[in-house]
């Protein structure tokens, strides 16, 4: 959902700026991994999957949300 709205709010590249989110995303899972398995605070488990799955469900985000985008334009075309 927030790559999503990254993606939907962006004034033009939408899948950029949900991977930029991704990226962001990514960044502060890999730091959990670290705290995660140096704190022993639980199975590391969590954010290794948020790291894991960050970029891909992000590109997702903003490949439907552009995708939206792209079929809202050929709706008006064909009812203008």
């Amino acid at each position: 959902v927030g790559a999503w709205l990254a993606a939907r709010i962006a004034p033009n590249q939408p899948i950029r700026h949900a991977l930029i989110l991704g990226i962001l995303i990514l960044s502060v899972s890999l730091a959990g991994v670290v705290a995660a398995t140096q704190s022993g605070l639980g199975p590391p488990s969590y954010p290794i999957a948020l790291a894991v799955l960050a970029l891909p469900l992000c590109w997702l985000g903003g490949w439907i949300c552009a995708r939206m985008i792209v079929l809202k334009q050929q709706d008006t075309r064909t009812q203008g």
